[in-house]
């Protein structure tokens, strides 16, 4: 492996969640000649406070037309050489820009294209469907009649959530028409969708690509979520407990739908994907997002030996792709978290 060079200066968006740190305290574990600079558009992002970043900045949003002036600048100040672009709006506004300029450092990113398609879970679980990878799903219309034909193509109960952010966000399991018209009049915007319902396990399947090249897979279950009372469905943004498992089956699943999107428009494939899983009555994982990023839990795949961010880093800084490896942890570690405790492993 080529040595990195010395006093790398390393720059993490969207340093307001735990997804961030993780990625920072996971090279930090086999990195000690780095520099870490975190950017968020709220000044009190905890990121801001944290001392596992030597240095962070306040910029603005990413939609704001100075959004680039002060990120380049930022990156040209403090000589960025790599960037971890986390929030999925600002993945989507880096690999736009990589379609018509150079970008300033270097990113692992996907095409432009294709990760507009992959935010869009409506269209993922269409074009999923097809192959029997993902379950039926519809948008939700604002139409009485239209919906009633809806659930009645579902049959109940069916899941209803928001299309195009935090799969967890606004869900709601359906067992009547009462109940959804209820929930809708609750949500006066926003673009919804409603899929067949999936009572099983959850699980996770995590994919480093680079030029088309698997660098690096890793898979894990879902178990608790942080504060899910707060979610009629239980399932929040943040897993509280989960395990780290060996499912080889898993990540054919995910490598096999990832392929087949990038394959429909013709684009190599790069960046990190987190392939969500649910099970349906009959035990088989069917895939309800694809995420377009890292996930809050990737400490605790670093931790189990799984480290996607150093990967990353070496892919980039050598400038050609790894040996494939397929992760198998010695151990199928339980991970924890709570709301004032960090990450942590034990052993089952």
């Amino acid at each position: 492996m080529e040595k990195i060079k010395k006093y790398m200066n390393i720059l993490v968006t969207g340093i307001g969640g735990p997804t961030p740190l993780g990625i920072v305290k996971s090279l930090r574990m086999e990195l000690s000649n780095i520099k870490v600079f975190g950017v968020d558009a709220n000044k009190f992002a905890p990121g801001h406070f944290d001392k596992n970043f030597d240095k962070t900045f306040t910029i603005p949003k990413a939609e704001e037309p100075n959004y680039w002036d002060v990120v380049i600048n930022i990156i040209i100040e403090n000589k960025i050489d790599v960037a971890f672009v986390i929030p999925e709006t600002e993945v989507l506004i880096w690999s736009k820009r990589k379609n018509n300029f150079d970008l300033p450092c270097k990113v692992l990113l996907p095409d432009y294209e294709v990760a507009n398609f992959m935010f869009d879970k409506l269209k993922v679980s269409n074009f999923l469907f097809t192959k029997g990878l993902s379950p039926k799903t519809v948008k939700v219309e604002n139409n009485v009649n239209l919906l009633k034909r809806q659930a009645e193509t579902l049959g109940y109960p069916f899941w209803v959530r928001v299309n195009k952010t935090a799969g967890a966000i606004g869900a709601l399991k359906v067992d009547n028409m009462e109940s959804l018209l209820d929930w809708l009049k609750l949500k006066e915007n926003g673009e919804f969708i409603a899929s067949t319902f999936l009572p099983g396990r959850n699980y996770a399947a995590k994919i480093l690509f680079s030029e088309n090249q698997v660098l690096l897979s890793a898979s894990a279950e879902r178990v608790e979520y942080l504060m899910p009372n707060l979610s009629p469905t239980r399932i929040t943004g943040m897993c509280a407990r989960g395990r780290l498992i060996n499912y080889p089956e898993l990540i054919e699943k995910a490598e096999s739908a990832i392929r087949s999107i990038f394959d429909y428009h013709h684009k190599k494939i790069n960046g990190m994907f987190t392939v969500d899983f649910k099970e349906d009555n009959y035990g088989v994982p069917l895939i309800t997002e694809i995420n377009i990023r890292h996930v809050s839990f990737t400490h605790a795949f670093s931790l189990g030996g799984a480290n996607f961010p150093v990967i990353t880093i070496k892919n980039l800084i050598k400038g050609e792709s790894s040996d494939r490896v397929d992760y198998i942890f010695n151990k199928e570690y339980t991970f924890l978290r709570g709301i004032d405790y960090p990450l942590i492993l034990v052993d089952n």
